[in-house]
């Protein structure tokens, strides 16, 4: 599995990379804007990433703005639906505003997540999307 975590909190970051490492390659970046360029760059090399995690709230751009932008770069590609990257978009603010937006997230393709030390959920997460772990 390939994953690229889209987080500005080097301690969550570094949470979701020990928890993903096992499975395969695992790039991180701290911007919208570089999570946004490494997908592009991993789809034009023809080794798109298998998850991405965004943080919703990110210093340059907000992470459902990251989740839109990389859907549009899969349209214009005409990456079949079926191809197309899974996303968890997570936070450790859980209001009310991020729940609503969750509710609009693409089930099997899309999941909202939040942020727990323990990566309490996490495992149950990846399974909904579609990823299965020994």
């Amino acid at each position: 599995m390939k994953c690229l975590i889209i987080d500005d909190d080097a301690s969550c970051c570094s949470m979701f990379k020990m928890a993903l490492d096992r499975q395969g390659e695992c790039d991180t970046c701290s911007l919208g804007y570089d999570g946004i360029n490494a997908h592009k760059k991993a789809l034009f090399s023809g080794q798109p990433y298998d998850l991405i995690i965004i943080d919703i709230i990110l210093p340059d751009i907000n992470g459902q703005h990251v989740l839109e932008c990389i859907r549009t770069e899969e349209i214009v590609n005409k990456i079949d639906d079926i191809f197309q990257t899974k996303i968890i978009l997570t936070t450790s603010l859980d209001d009310e505003e991020n729940r609503k937006m969750a509710q609009g997230l693409k089930k099997g393709k899309e999941a909202y997540y939040i942020k727990s030390f323990a990566n309490e959920g996490l495992r149950e997460i990846l399974m909904e999307l579609g990823f299965y772990f020994n």
